[in-house]
């Protein structure tokens, strides 16, 4: 597993370099560390912290005389109104998420004896390696922007209210909304499996943020495993499961069509809020048009309603372990 690892990270590091940082974590920091005896969670403050950068990004970026590159992101004319009331909405569901996030602490002595060196040096120096021949033997086109990346995922989020959510619900389907109703044992599942799966969380959350929601394809096997053993603590019917599948292909939308009549038109005019185009832009978040993100708010709380009535979830679920033990 370890060099199988290794391989893939080497892949990874040639055409999509999240795979490879997911290798590293999963078998170099592949041990356990403790919960707070005490259970405490972290501070809602926490979610100011996005307020505060997203705040000073966009006065930096206009004060610059960049202000191209915030309507660039949004692919809209930034709007006070919308902006503010996002940030809103996303301070106070981070807030929440903070919440439920237990704090954990580090014996750094075990640490770092019980930390595979050796994969991690070998696993750092091929991913340098493999960056630098790519480097010098492609153009300055070949990789992306990290700073505009990062831009994206910080600003992106603020084109509508919780458009992130909504995003993820049009990509993912019911996934992001078993994770939200889950929230507090599924982080608890996840972040007790070892350091790694606790680094893997926090990038999670960052991208979780971006509302293009495809670049959270490769953490969605890992965030399977966690939330299928909430889920099957639950114990639930036949009759919900089957339920849960029909509400997941109804929002896969697999019977809608991407080719129509204009599409081919409306794509060499960038007329990217055409109805045509869309049909296949809407997927990607932040390339909503106001339509799309009306009409996917509507779907995502229409599918909120029916997966709570489907789980008819208590307000204090308890989530048992193999060994006997509960937790909440």
């Amino acid at each position: 597993m370890k060099w199988g690892n290794l391989g893939i990270a080497l892949l990874g590091a040639i055409t999509w370099p999240l795979i490879t940082l997911q290798c590293i974590f999963l078998v170099a920091f592949d041990r356990p560390f403790s919960l707070e005896k005490e259970g405490r969670n972290l501070s809602g403050k926490w979610a100011l912290l996005y307020s505060a950068l997203a705040v000073l990004g966009i006065v930096a970026l206009k004060m610059t005389g960049h202000g191209i590159v915030v309507t660039n992101l949004l692919m809209q004319d930034s709007n006070l109104a919308w902006t503010a009331a996002s940030i809103l909405f996303i301070s106070a569901a981070l807030w929440g998420v903070f919440r439920c996030i237990p704090q954990v602490r580090l014996n750094c002595g075990n640490f770092l004896k019980k930390c595979d060196w050796k994969f991690l040096t070998l696993s750092v120096f091929i991913w340098v390696a493999v960056k630098i021949f790519l480097k010098i033997h492609t153009n300055e086109e070949f990789f992306s922007s990290s700073s505009i990346f990062a831009l994206q995922i910080l600003l992106r989020p603020l084109k509508y209210p919780l458009i992130s959510f909504v995003g993820h619900v049009a990509f993912y389907g019911i996934l992001p909304i078993l994770v939200a109703f889950t929230f507090r044992n599924f982080v608890k599942a996840f972040v007790n499996r070892s350091v790694g799966f606790a680094l893997i969380f926090a990038l999670l959350m960052v991208f979780a943020l971006d509302s293009e929601s495809r670049h959270l394809a490769t953490l969605i096997p890992l965030l399977l495993l966690p939330l299928g053993e909430v889920l099957n603590s639950w114990e639930l019917k036949k009759y919900q499961i089957f339920s849960l599948v029909e509400i997941q292909l109804l929002l896969s939308h697999f019977y809608l069509p991407i080719n129509s009549e204009n599409i081919l038109s409306e794509m060499e005019a960038a007329n990217w809020t055409g109805e045509a185009a869309q049909r296949y832009l809407m997927n990607f978040g932040a390339y909503m048009s106001l339509e799309s993100y009306l009409l996917w708010l509507g779907i995502s709380v229409l599918a909120i309603l029916a997966c709570y009535g489907i789980l008819k979830i208590q307000s204090k679920r308890k989530m048992r372990f193999p060994d006997g033990g509960e937790q909440f």
